[in-house]
């Protein structure tokens, strides 16, 4: 697998949204993102070999985006892996 994308449409209330992209043991990426509907990240394999990262299989459920946002009834966090969304705890 040469690349894989994750998506996660935001509430329509949310103007500003956190992500990590993460692996067992490291953060990839992490970072913020406002003034989208939409939480989108790609990863090319390459890009994590040229950065280090050559242990890390693409498509591995171990490999996931966690998205944190605010709405008016407080915080809610959702991770995403090669399964889906799942609610955190």
């Amino acid at each position: 697998m040469e690349k894989i994308s994750f998506e996660f449409p935001l509430p329509a209330s949310v103007d500003e949204a956190h992500y990590s992209l993460t692996a067992p043991g490291l953060v990839i990426e992490e970072g913020t993102v406002s003034g989208s509907s939409t939480v989108t990240m790609e990863v090319v394999r390459d890009d994590l070999y040229d950065a280090g990262f050559t242990q890390i299989i693409l498509g591995a459920d171990t490999l996931q985006l966690s998205v944190a946002y605010e709405t008016s009834d407080g915080w809610e966090a959702q991770i995403l892996n090669q399964r889906g969304f799942s609610a955190l705890g």
